[in-house]
C-alpha cells in the first residue's frame, strides 16, 4: 500500500485596522500562526495527510474584527485567543475501483474558557463512482469563499458540519453522448445535534445536476431540494414532531409535489 504523508509549511501574519465611531481612535488587532497544513485537493492522487497549526489573536476591542473569525467555522473564538488546530485524514486513491476513506479534524482553544471542538469525523467508502459517507464532512469551499452568498442554502462557513449519512455520485458521462453530457447527484441524511430552539431536528437533502460540455465551453443546471423535518418543539403546540415512515414519505416527495402543482 503506498503511503503519502505531505505537508506545506505556512507562515503568516495580519495586520487588521478598525475606526471607533465616538472619536476616530485607530485600533490595531494582530492574528498571527505558524503550522502545517494539508497539501491535497479533494480526491487528488489519494492516500494519508496531516495537518497541524498554532494561532494567536490579540485585539484592543473586547471582540475580534468581524472577517478573522467569521467564515471559520464556528472554530475561532471571538476574543483574544490562542489555537491549536490539527486534523489527519485519508483520501480515496485515484483508479481504485474499491477503497475507503476518513478524516478527523479539530481545535483547542484558550481564550476567556477553554473549548475543543470537532470540525470533521467521517468515513467513506467508494466503489466505481458510487460513494458512501458517514459523520460529519465539510463541503469544499467553492471559488475561494466570493460569493454573494455565504455557500448552499443550509450550510455556511459559519457553522461545523452536522452529522449525516450521504450517497453520492459525482459527474459521470450519460451514455452515447461521447462526454458532452454529464450528471450527478446525491441522497444525504442528517441530525443536528448542537443547541437550538428545535431539538435534534433531521435534514434531508438531494440534488440532481446536469452538465453539458464541449472544450472549454460548459453550461450546468440542477436542483436541491432541503428539508428540515422530526425533532422536539419546545412549545407544548407542537412538542414532538412528525417523524414516521409515512412523515418521510410524505417529505421525501414534496418536490414532486411542489412541480406537480406548477
Amino acid at each position: 500500500m503506498r503511503f503519502f504523508l505531505i505537508g506545506l509549511l505556512t507562515f503568516c501574519v495580519n495586520l487588521a485596522y478598525s475606526q471607533e465611531n465616538s472619536d476616530k481612535k485607530e485600533v490595531t488587532n494582530f492574528i498571527a500562526c505558524f503550522g502545517q497544513d494539508y497539501n491535497t485537493k479533494y480526491d487528488g492522487a489519494g492516500g494519508y495527510f496531516y495537518k497541524t497549526g498554532l494561532n494567536f489573536g490579540v485585539s484592543a476591542e473586547k471582540t475580534m474584527p468581524f472577517w478573522l473569525q467569521a467564515n471559520k467555522f464556528g472554530l475561532v473564538p471571538n476574543e483574544n485567543y490562542g489555537l491549536w488546530d490539527w486534523g489527519v485524514k485519508k483520501d480515496f486513491y485515484r483508479g481504485k475501483k474499491f477503497d475507503w476513506s476518513f478524516g478527523v479534524d479539530g481545535v483547542a482553544s484558550k481564550a476567556r474558557n477553554a473549548n475543543v471542538l470537532l470540525r470533521n469525523y467521517f468515513v467513506g467508502v467508494r466503489y466505481g463512482k458510487i460513494r458512501l459517507f458517514v459523520g460529519a464532512k465539510a463541503n469544499p469551499i467553492l471559488y475561494d469563499g466570493l460569493s454573494s452568498t455565504s455557500g448552499n442554502l443550509i450550510q455556511s462557513a459559519n457553522a461545523r458540519p452536522y452529522p449525516k449519512i450521504s450517497l453520492e455520485i459525482p459527474y459521470t458521462n450519460i451514455p452515447f453522448t461521447k462526454g458532452i453530457l454529464q450528471f450527478k447527484g446525491l441522497v444525504s441524511e442528517g441530525v443536528m445535534i448542537d443547541d437550538r430552539y428545535v431539538d435534534k431536528p433531521r435534514v434531508h437533502h438531494k440534488n440532481l445536476y446536469l452538465k453539458a460540455e464541449k472544450g472549454r465551453f460548459a453550461f450546468e443546471v440542477g436542483i436541491n431540494h432541503y428539508a428540515q423535518w422530526a425533532g422536539t418543539s419546545p412549545s407544548p403546540r407542537f412538542g414532538k414532531l412528525p417523524n414516521s415512515l409515512g412523515a418521510y414519505r410524505d417529505m421525501f416527495w414534496k418536490i414532486a409535489k411542489f412541480f406537480g402543482g406548477l
